[in-house]
């Protein structure tokens, strides 16, 4: 029964693309554990989450669930909540605002705020430790960081949303600048979380695309592409 009594956090990038991952330099992500590359569920971020929150194991990880313990085809959260622990999700993501009324089920803490353009991961580092601190239950706490999604969030890129449509800025490279942006905030948020008995989960939902290299820009319904579902894994307690 202890394996059940571990916390457990889920770090993810939304479109974080296996490629741009290991090309990054993050020394935080590097020293944590050891990634592979696996294949997500799905292109884009809502059937994705379902195959995730459902404990649908990763395509090519060597049966690697969300949950391990939990089994299969059942809705996380809720069977967490129902084993006693505490549930969080938080993102920035408006999809999970959109789809609410599926993907609130069974979470205490249920948090998507969306204020525009903005680097968000700080915040949610923040918000996660609080909840550390203040709940005593085991806990289950799933991070959506959207600085990797296009047109890929991170300090000093922009000043102008106009310069949001500059190729660029739009750029897949610019993707690895964000994932080291993240990078700084996960250092932050193994420090604060050393030695709580919990496993942290890095990964993505899907990737995303180049015009330049893919000839396709972005993700979504009406793309299909390898590069949309070849992306990061990793895991380790602490």
């Amino acid at each position: 029964m202890t394996e059940k009594a571990t916390n457990h956090v889920a770090f993810c990038m939304d479109s974080c693309r296996w490629d741009t991952f290991t090309l990054a330099k993050t020394p935080n992500f590097d020293d944590f554990t050891k990634y592979n590359q696996v294949y997500s569920h799905a292109g884009f971020t809502v059937p994705s989450l379902l195959s995730l929150f459902t404990n649908v194991r990763w395509y090519n990880s060597k049966g690697t669930q969300l949950i391990p313990w939990l089994g299969n085809f059942i809705w996380v959260p809720k069977k967490l909540s129902e084993e006693g622990y505490y549930t969080a999700l938080i993102t920035q993501n408006p999809m999970l605002q959109l789809y609410s009324h599926i993907f609130s089920r069974g979470f205490d803490h249920y948090n998507v705020t969306w204020t525009g353009l903005v680097w968000a991961a700080h915040h949610l580092v923040n918000e996660t430790v609080e909840i550390f601190r203040e709940n005593e239950k085991p806990k289950f706490v799933f991070l959506l960081f959207m600085e990797t999604h296009l047109p890929y969030l991170y300090p000093g890129v922009i000043s102008d949303i106009d310069k949001f449509t500059k190729p660029q800025v739009r750029s897949i490279k610019h993707q690895i600048s964000s994932i080291e942006h993240l990078d700084k905030e996960f250092g932050r948020l193994i420090q604060k979380l050393e030695g709580t008995n919990t496993e942290i989960t890095v990964f993505s939902d899907h990737g995303d695309l180049d015009i330049k290299i893919e000839g396709e820009q972005g993700h979504g319904t009406h793309l299909y592409h390898n590069k949309l579902f070849e992306i990061p894994l990793g895991r380790k307690t602490i």
